[in-house]
């Protein structure tokens, strides 16, 4: 508690345990977010124009230094102020400082250069209750058109986002009472293999499929 909020969230140790889920680093390899990744991949890799198989890795220090990690956790509560969570990107090529990344791959915009790295980012709804008139929902800005789509959080639900759409927290409704709304963003890196992926049954990955949806400026190029 600070300054008489209530706050929710992950020690620096504890988050430091989370980012180590690569196989070879030292420290904990938290094996539900191993396997949280592997089925993105092979997800991803089947929905792939061409049948071309996808990579996903977290993004690296090398790109943004360590000051920028590759996983967030968040824990608004009904009780957090209103305007305490703001508009925020996860990350965008373009904005790399020189690196070794820079060096490698060049300067790009996010979805523009192609056979380059794509930023995504994958939000995880961890709550094992929330219902709907709780809200707390994630807000997804469009500012060609100042459009907002608000995501209905569901419990193990999974959004997956270019990693410099512009969005946000919003702290849940007072029906919620004093319970976090739990949350971790992995930020990843997609790049493709050049292989043949073998014809397989449907991964799923939360709930009874997957839902993708255009707005704002997105909705007017379909």
């Amino acid at each position: 508690e600070e300054g008489g909020h209530l706050g929710w969230g992950l020690k620096p140790f504890a988050m430091e345990q989370l980012m180590s889920f690569d196989e070879g680093e030292v420290g904990v390899n938290p094996s539900a977010l191993t396997e949280f990744c592997s089925r993105l991949e092979s997800y991803l890799s089947k929905r792939a124009n061409g049948g071309r198989a996808l990579t996903l890795t977290k993004l690296p220090y090398a790109v943004f230094g360590p000051e920028v990690a590759s996983l967030g956790a968040n824990a608004p509560t009904a009780d957090d102020p209103e305007d305490c969570f703001g508009w925020h990107i996860d990350g965008d090529p373009a904005l790399a400082p020189p690196s070794a990344f820079r060096d490698c791959f060049g300067g790009y915009g996010n979805r523009e250069g192609r056979g380059k790295p794509r930023f995504v980012s994958a939000l995880v709804y961890l709550n094992g209750r929330w219902d709907e008139e709780w809200l707390g929902g994630t807000e997804f800005l469009d500012p060609p058109t100042n459009k907002i789509y608000t995501t209905t959080v569901k419990p193990g639900r999974v959004v997956l986002l270019d990693s410099d759409i512009t969005h946000r927290v919003t702290r849940p409704a007072p029906d919620a009472g004093r319970r976090p709304r739990y949350s971790l963003v992995v930020k990843l890196l997609l790049g493709y293999q050049d292989v043949v992926v073998a014809e397989e049954g449907p991964v799923r990955l939360v709930g009874e499929g997957v839902e993708s949806e255009r707005f704002g400026s997105a909705e007017m190029n379909t």
